[in-house]
């Protein structure tokens, strides 16, 4: 995630000097407190001279102990968090944990509550983007108290234009917020921006300044041509594009090898256009190879950057035609040839299919090593591909917009990895087990494992884009139908090697290995997982038309297809399910594979509890508010539905979004007719939950609900019975004690269960009882006045709510005699601070001290 910057050009020897001198730099770093903004076009060196600021700064405050450099290089030709804020959050935020862990409590904490409550991150829930940019918020305010705070980002605009604006406005904000004695210094670089030019005036633009840079690379590089003019009509064509200063110098170099004279070179460089998109359409124009077509859409669209053999091996796959259009539909369309070309020959083969737009650069992936992969030589390269190249190279119809241009390159990358998936069936097979058993690690038997890694390795250099086909071709499959494909052409055997056998069943009995999850499941899981809404619906409807599927089938871990919808946050596919099917319980898989006779119309159990939750409980816990809405309103499930009486706490929808502080899902169910917040198995009511997590926001919004009964008790046929009062009481939860008594619901006067103990030591006391021993006055007071149903108490009422707590207190077994008499003496007596306490006479009582 942050290797962007090791991928950056170097600044070459010479360039770059006029940095340290210029005043608005200097400016930048005199100040305390600022904003530096390097802009310039596409291709004018920005992240260039950023790495150089960069390495500058930590070289000038090297021997600072007082000083935080955080830093992050968007990279929009990288993987999906270089380009995206969430991975600019993410590594902000372990740089702060890394150098500042003090701070980072709160974080710390969230991040072991989520994995408790929710299960393992990264596999049961992922960090939200807002979460983490309030945490990246909070952290750097308090950081920078204490230290002096230098943060770099670059290449803003390879996240969106939108992203970036709002990413430079928030700290813009953060800095203008801060106190004036904290250090805080921003440097970021972009595209020209005309909405943030009077926000941000300190401010340096590329091409008014690497002039001089642009002219010490084209000379050094043209040494060959010192006496002659094609050196400066390089510079001064190049209109401060270091990008097109590079591309002109390298074919001036070509053209040389090729032995043109100085005359024809001259000629050349006066006919390129000085339009960096117009030159890369020249590139385009001039390679009219199908593979070059290919690799431009590979390397523009793959889900992550490919390596030089997963590349070849993807250009050289035959894409076919939709069913009864393929030509050569017999013909197999992987190599079996398991040589791969030197490195040096690959490079060289790109470099020609690509007319030099395409590089090799080194890579790191985690604890991964670092490994070679291709990606285009400058951002604007993609940027011109998608929005201008495409239309060049593919024969589409003039009306195609862009999105439906994407959409199809998206269809042609699908169908190569689905080819290359499944070339025939042996294969296939090898290939489900070899990512069954890379997903887990190990085999069945580890004491095999050598030899599978043996076997992985054999296959692997055989087809080297295994495992991006079947890691990826749902992303491009989810792609192309978010840009109008259907994918109905998924169900045809021309494109999935499944088995033609019960295809009147829609293939439920055939049991593969999906990209992501090694289990086995049938195509409707398969489907639904991966949100492929058309061709699921295509399976739907023919049930529905021909009465012979049943759609709720299991998998071998028991989960149904909407459950994999669900878990996976397709809210496309859950829509499909509530429109077009109609509840029912669901079927055991094994039971399901042996019958010969299929219920109609389709039917799914939308109160299905797997892995003691619900359906709705997934949903809630996968922090899906779209899912959840469409579940609550469809009128098909029980909204109140917990775990089975055998579990001794069975949560409801409700609970969990209370345990997962998800406060809008939360409110969406309290405002759900159907929805009842009182449920409760044993001491589990959503009330309970939110006293007991201590969780504010969520006991304001139940208190603020009408249907909150505030006065229901707890344990109601065991030991005791706890009002909610008394539980927050005892927990030692005074906001929930205070925000109760504001209700003007609560009965305040209600005293703890008479119900028989297991012993003495449990005295299970009232919530005033507990407010005395804890010393609690002011709530004391609130409870002794609060007002019920809009009510003040009488002063009999008053009487009788403290009374009954300072029983409890005198008739404590644990009590030595001598300390009871000295408490009621401090309660009951003349004792002029509790006399404003209770605002009233209460003569001590002899018999009280009776046991």
């Amino acid at each position: 995630m942050n290797s962007r910057m090791i991928d950056v050009t170097v600044a070459a020897k010479g360039t770059l000097a006029w940095l340290s001198k210029h005043p608005m730099h200097d400016a930048w770093v005199k100040n305390d407190q600022g904003v530096l903004w390097i802009r310039g076009k596409p291709g004018s060196g920005k992240s260039t001279l950023m790495r150089r600021v960069l390495e500058s700064t930590k070289k000038m405050l090297e021997n600072d102990k007082e000083v935080l450099i955080l830093s992050f290089f968007f990279h929009g030709r990288g993987t999906a968090l270089q380009r995206s804020p969430l991975g600019l959050y993410r590594s902000l935020l372990h740089q702060l944990l890394d150098a500042a862990p003090d701070i980072m409590i709160d974080f710390v904490e969230s991040y072991k509550r989520n994995n408790k409550t929710r299960g393992e991150c990264g596999t049961a829930w992922n960090w939200d983007q807002n979460e983490l940019r309030d945490f990246l918020e909070g952290a750097l305010r308090e950081v920078s108290r204490t230290v002096s705070v230098w943060l770099f980002i670059d290449a803003l605009d390879e996240v969106g234009e939108k992203d970036a604006v709002d990413l430079i406005q928030m700290s813009g904000s953060l800095i203008k917020d801060l106190p004036a004695l904290t250090k805080f210094r921003f440097c970021f670089a972009s595209r020209h921006y005309p909405v943030l030019t009077q926000d941000f005036k300190v401010n340096i633009c590329l091409e008014d300044e690497n002039l001089g840079d642009i002219s010490e690379f084209v000379k050094t590089n043209l040494k060959i041509f010192s006496t002659n003019i094609i050196p400066d009509l390089v510079i001064e064509r190049a209109g401060g594009i270091f990008m097109w200063a590079r591309l002109v110098t390298e074919r001036v170099l070509k053209l040389n090898r090729e032995g043109m004279d100085g005359m024809e070179i001259e000629a050349q460089v006066h006919g390129v256009t000085p339009d960096l998109d117009d030159l890369y359409a020249e590139v385009l124009a001039r390679l009219d190879d199908v593979a070059s077509v290919q690799l431009f859409d590979w390397v523009c669209f793959a889900r992550r950057p490919l390596t030089p053999e997963e590349l070849l091996s993807a250009i050289g796959v035959k894409i076919p035609e939709p069913l009864g259009e393929s030509q050569d539909a017999d013909e197999s369309s992987v190599s079996g040839d398991p040589s791969r070309p030197h490195l040096s020959r690959m490079e060289r083969r790109i470099g020609s299919l690509s007319g030099g737009l395409a590089e090799f650069v080194m890579t790191e992936n985690g604890d991964q090593e670092p490994s070679t992969v291709v990606q285009f030589i400058h951002q604007s390269v993609q940027d011109f591909y998608v929005t201008k190249g495409l239309a060049l190279v593919h024969d589409n119809p003039t009306d195609t917009t862009i999105s439906q241009q994407i959409g199809k390159t998206h269809d042609c990358l699908l169908r190569a990895c689905i080819r290359y998936r499944l070339p025939d069936a042996t294969i296939s097979q090898q290939i489900g087990e070899f990512h069954d058993f890379l997903s887990r690690g190990t085999s069945d038997n580890p004491n095999t494992d050598d030899g599978w890694l043996t076997r992985y390795a054999s296959a692997k250099a055989k087809f080297p884009l295994l495992a991006y086909a079947i890691s990826s071709w749902s992303h491009h499959a989810r792609e192309s139908q978010e840009r109008g494909s259907s994918l109905d052409y998924l169900l045809e055997e021309e494109y999935l090697d499944w088995p033609s056998a019960h295809r009147e069943q829609v293939l439920s009995k055939s049991w593969i290995k999906t990209g992501h999850n090694s289990h086995a499941c049938s195509i409707l899981h398969l489907l639904a997982a991966e949100g492929l809404v058309g061709p699921l619906r295509v399976l739907i409807r023919q049930a529905r038309d021909e009465g012979n599927v049943f759609i709720d089938v299991r998998d071998r871990q028991g989960k149904t297809p909407l459950v994999r919808a669900v878990e996976c946050g397709r809210t496309e596919v859950v829509k499909l399910f509530v429109n077009e099917t109609i509840p029912v319980k669901t079927g055991n898989w094994l039971r399901f594979n042996s019958q010969k006779t299929l219920p109609s119309p389709p039917q799914v159990n939308f109160n299905l509890i797997h892995d003691e939750r619900t359906i709705l409980s997934k949903a809630v816990r996968s922090r899906n508010r779209a899912v959840v809405r469409l579940l609550i309103n469809s009128g098909k499930l029980n909204v109140n539905q917990h775990l089975s009486e055998r579990e001794f706490a069975g949560l409801t929808a409700l609970s969990h979004a209370i345990l997962a502080q998800e406060y809008d899902i939360m409110q969406d169910l309290l405002d759900c007719e159907q929805v009842d917040p009182n449920v409760m198995r044993w001491e589990d009511s959503s009330l309970y939950w939110a006293i007991s997590q201590k969780d504010h926001i969520a006991l304001k919004a139940l208190l603020n609900s009408s249907k909150v009964n505030v006065n229901q008790t707890t344990f109601e046929s065991f030991i005791a019975a706890y009002p909610p009062l008394t539980y927050a009481a005892r927990g030692e939860n005074w906001h929930a004690v205070k925000a109760l008594l504001e209700t003007e619901r609560v009965h305040a006067g209600i005293k703890r269960s008479r119900m028989p103990r297991l012993n003495f030591m449990d005295p299970h006391p009232s919530a005033a009882y507990v407010l005395i021993h804890e010393n609690q006055i002011e709530l004391l007071v609130k409870l002794r006045d609060a007002k019920v149903d809009g009510q003040a108490p009488s002063e009999e009422e008053k009487f009788s709510r403290m009374k009954g707590a300072i029983e409890e207190v005198l008739e404590n077994p644990d009590m030595p005699p001598d300390e009871v008499q000295k408490l009621a003496e401090e309660l009951m007596g003349d004792n002029v601070a509790e006399a404003r306490i209770w605002g009233m006479d209460f003569p001590l009582r002899n018999d009280i001290f009776l046991y």
